[in-house]
């Protein structure tokens, strides 16, 4: 009978999840594939005029008409922190001593921010992209190919008013965190949490 050792016992994160590495902007999977990501930052188009809202779709229609390959959206729930939002509020109610309008409309923002933490509403969503290639043994090349696509593609959005970010390697590892462990929406990295499914399909 074949009798299990400790060292057959342990099993690492990097033997069942597809990561490879991750240098720079660029996660390497054990498949082949070169990963990036870009964090789109939230943009109100109701705050624009319906011929500015038009202008805008136009301009990002157009910059998409030379790049026909693949590319992902997602978008992952993130829990914000309105403590210190509650006690600025507070601190801005207990100075307004003489307009008491505006002291109204304070309490009144305290108390709609205390009913959003209490009750669970306390989300925001961060929107992210995700762009792969996959690479060969001219791996050099396809890095920097990679990358030209990566930075254009980022670039599409900032060129339209609308931050874009590229992740770098603690970034990859949050967003990584966050997709693995989707109980856990604070965008920080976890420790002893079990992660659910491959990496290649954040």
């Amino acid at each position: 009978m074949f009798q299990k050792t400790e060292e057959s016992k342990k099993v690492t994160a990097r033997s069942w999840v597809n990561v490879k590495d991750i240098k720079g902007n660029i996660l390497y999977t054990r498949d082949g594939y070169l990963m990036g990501y870009i964090r789109i930052s939230p943009y109100n188009i109701d705050l624009l005029s319906r011929e500015d809202q038009k202008s805008l779709t136009h301009r990002l229609a157009v910059s998409f008409e030379d790049d026909r390959q693949d590319f992902a959206y997602c978008a992952y729930p993130r829990e914000l922190d309105l403590d210190s939002y509650k006690s600025f509020l507070k601190e801005k109610r207990r100075q307004e001593i003489i307009n008491l309008g505006r002291k109204r409309i304070l309490e009144e923002m305290l108390q709609k921010a205390t009913e959003i933490s209490s009750n669970g509403e306390n989300f925001e969503h961060q929107h992210f992209i995700k762009i792969w290639k996959k690479y060969d043994a001219g791996i050099r090349n396809c890095e920097q190919d990679f990358m030209d696509r990566l930075r254009s593609f980022a670039a599409r959005y900032t060129n339209a008013g609308i931050q874009a970010e590229i992740l770098g390697e603690k970034e990859i590892l949050k967003l990584c965190n966050l997709f693995g462990n989707p109980q856990q929406a604070t965008y920080e990295i976890q420790s002893g949490k079990d992660v659910q499914e491959r990496v290649l399909f954040v």
